[in-house]
């Protein structure tokens, strides 16, 4: 058995389309801080093992798992939309936990100046989500979002369009926006340089050499590949 100080374990692991065996005995491992590259012949099972690590697909044989805690990012090949928002408040929810201790801290305030309420208890709630919003990047999660999307290539002028009126393309690179700004400690990207330009590929080549976390990524951009994995 595979130790669990790694972030990610896979032992034997089998999958199964009624009578065609799309992969088994897939066994590896990922350590903290590792770049993983996967690579295979298109319909070897690259995609469906992404989904089985993300609980999104079933599977036949075989065990996986991950560290107590380990905070996991995925990003699909075909995305689905949340709603009709913009790009820039799609990305945002990457920082959906800061997001509601923000709306957090603002009803308290509404509380304490309507003097509703437990006024202790409530400053005492109120320092706490201050902090927590200090200590977590509440003062630059923002600023991180804007600097992704235009990294990836989007101007000014599109960080307020609707998301669904941009193309496939165009969505998968903010689905990549949102996956990468979520701390994540395991990155899952599939395929992430199909959509990207040269400049935005170079972004996130970047992005990935200072990444802190471990990064499983399905690619078949060997340059890409060369430049960012550390092992295959």
């Amino acid at each position: 058995m595979i130790e669990i100080m790694s972030v990610l374990f896979v032992e034997n692991l089998k999958k199964s389309f009624a009578d065609r065996t799309l992969f088994s005995d897939v066994s590896f491992e990922i350590r903290p801080g590792e770049r993983v590259g996967l690579i295979g012949v298109n319909g070897s099972g690259k995609t469906t093992l992404m989904r089985i690590l993300m609980g999104k697909e079933s599977y036949d044989g075989g065990v996986f798992g991950m560290r107590q805690g380990t905070k996991l990012s995925y990003v699909e090949q075909i995305p689905k939309l949340d709603g009709d928002v913009d790009l820039y408040t799609f990305t945002l929810e990457a920082f959906r936990p800061l997001l509601d201790l923000e709306a957090e801290e603002t009803r308290i305030l509404e509380k304490l100046e309507r003097g509703e309420g437990e006024r202790d208890r409530l400053i005492k709630r109120q320092a706490t989500v201050v902090d927590t919003l200090s200590r977590e990047g509440g003062a630059t999660f923002r600023a991180l979002t804007r600097s992704a999307l235009i990294g990836l290539g989007f101007s000014e002028e599109e960080l307020r369009r609707p998301v669904t009126q941009f193309s496939g393309g165009q969505v998968s690179k903010a689905m990549l926006a949102r996956a990468i700004l979520m701390k994540a400690d395991l990155l899952l990207l599939d395929e992430p340089t199909n959509n990207l330009d040269v400049t935005a590929i170079r972004w996130l080549t970047e992005y990935l050499r200072q990444f802190k976390g471990a990064v499983l990524v399905v690619s078949h951009d060997r340059a890409f590949l060369d430049d960012t994995v550390t092992r295959m």
